[in-house]
């Protein structure tokens, strides 16, 4: 018997849709976002409260200011080294040491700093990896790091990183990501 043509094209719609991740990367019909958020409550959890927050919640966040000890969850999910990173994001060294010791949170520049570098961290992490990504291990936070402190034709040559201490340059350093999602050659 014959499939009619509208079973056939839920059939070929079913089938061209983008498979879910299984084994390396959680069970079966787990999204990758929560694959990314499970492997980064293990390995960063203070950093998995900056993600996926909407853009209300994230401003009361950085007004209310980030625990500082994010700081460290960001170095061990890049690798960059914390001292190379702070200076990245402008952050000044002492300041995060005495306000961890003091126990409070960062001001609000610095926090939007730190906020900033947790959503590039999240846009790479939602990019779809190839099967020959998956099947060799692709850590996105990994290549994130060692992305961030390359030299980037797109970026007159800079690395993405020396970029990050401010607004506008967050905006260049997410453009050129925001391209490279896209396929576009940079």
């Amino acid at each position: 018997m014959a499939t009619p043509p509208a079973s056939r094209k839920a059939a070929d719609k079913r089938a061209s849709a983008p498979k879910t991740f299984t084994s390396v990367h959680g069970s079966p019909g787990m999204g990758r976002q929560e694959v990314v958020y499970r492997h980064l409550s293990k390995k960063a959890p203070r950093l998995r409260m900056l993600l996926g927050l909407e853009p209300m919640a994230r401003i009361d966040l950085v007004r209310a200011g980030v625990d500082p000890v994010v700081v460290d969850d960001l170095d061990t999910t890049l690798g960059v080294g914390k001292q190379r990173l702070l200076k990245g994001l402008g952050v000044a060294p002492q300041t995060v040491s005495r306000n961890r010791r003091l126990r409070t949170p960062l001001n609000a520049a610095d926090s939007e700093r730190v906020v900033g570098l947790a959503q590039l961290l999240e846009r790479v992490a939602r990019w779809p990896p190839s099967d020959e990504a998956v099947a060799a291990g692709f850590d996105p936070f990994a290549w994130l790091g060692t992305w961030l402190t390359s030299p980037n034709p797109a970026l007159g040559g800079q690395r993405p990183l020396a970029l990050l201490d401010t607004s506008d340059g967050r905006l260049l350093v997410d453009g050129v990501l925001a391209t490279m999602e896209s396929g576009a050659y940079v």
